[in-house]
């Protein structure tokens, strides 16, 4: 494949969803450790779901591209 064909925007784009995606799931064990008194794991939670979910909506709503198009091949 050459690196001409490659859509980076779309790539991006992609990877923000997946991130945004992955730092809301990590919403409910930061909830999960916050109640239940693990400061470790609460801590850990209160660092990165916030950073994941700003950086994945960051990456999602502010790359724009014209289209993707997928094949297969």
């Amino acid at each position: 494949m050459s690196i001409r064909n490659l859509n980076y925007k779309a790539i991006v784009k992609i990877l923000g969803v997946i991130i945004l995606i992955t730092g809301l799931a990590m919403t409910i064990p930061w909830i999960y450790a916050e109640t239940t008194g693990d400061m470790a794991s609460a801590h850990a939670f209160r660092m990165c779901a916030p950073a994941e979910i700003i950086i994945g909506a960051a990456m999602s709503f502010f790359i724009r591209y014209e289209k993707i198009q997928f094949r297969t091949r």
